[in-house]
């Protein structure tokens, strides 16, 4: 195991906050009423918003991890993901 230096530990805050801007950037817009989308690709999924703005994997899978981020309940196949996530107002705020 290495010891980080400097220059690693900069790369890595870099990326880290360059993912934070962007998870709440999406965040933000859905509470404006946008909707995030999954869609499948022979590349691999691809994240977009209703916006039309794509939204990187890793982003778009860290904002569906957040409480208010919700499935709309339809999928390719029985027990898949969702293919279209939403905010819901939290009830009790």
């Amino acid at each position: 195991m290495s010891i980080p230096t400097t220059a690693t530990l900069r790369r890595s805050s870099r990326r880290l906050d360059k993912r934070n801007i962007g998870v709440a950037a999406v965040i933000r817009a859905m509470r404006a009423g946008a909707h995030l989308h999954l869609e499948y690709h022979q590349a691999g999924p691809k994240w977009r918003m209703s916006t039309g703005q794509y939204v990187a994997d890793a982003i778009a899978r860290v904002v569906i991890a957040h409480k208010q981020i919700i499935p709309a309940g339809d999928a390719l196949f029985a027990g898949a993901m969702s293919q279209t996530w939403k905010w819901k107002e939290d009830a009790g705020a």
